[in-house]
């Protein structure tokens, strides 16, 4: 299932990336580290869809430094 919402992501929220980007990646994948206090955030109607399997969140390289923090 691929369904998308939009959400301000918490302060202190730890995001944990698929994979290591390439050099030429303009975005990254990644989830939150404690899902299931974060779904919370995702509404009831796609949380409670019998094909909801669980979340990813895609951000620009560039929010790192600016938005996101590196940890």
């Amino acid at each position: 299932m691929t369904d998308g919402f939009t959400c301000r992501v918490p302060k202190g929220t730890v995001l944990v990336t698929f994979r290591d980007s390439l050099a030429g990646d303009s975005f990254f994948s990644c989830s939150p580290e404690d899902t299931e206090y974060f779904h919370q955030y995702v509404p009831e109607d796609i949380r409670k869809s019998p094909k909801f399997a669980g979340l990813s969140m895609v951000f620009r390289k560039k929010e790192i430094g600016d938005t996101l923090q590196k940890v």
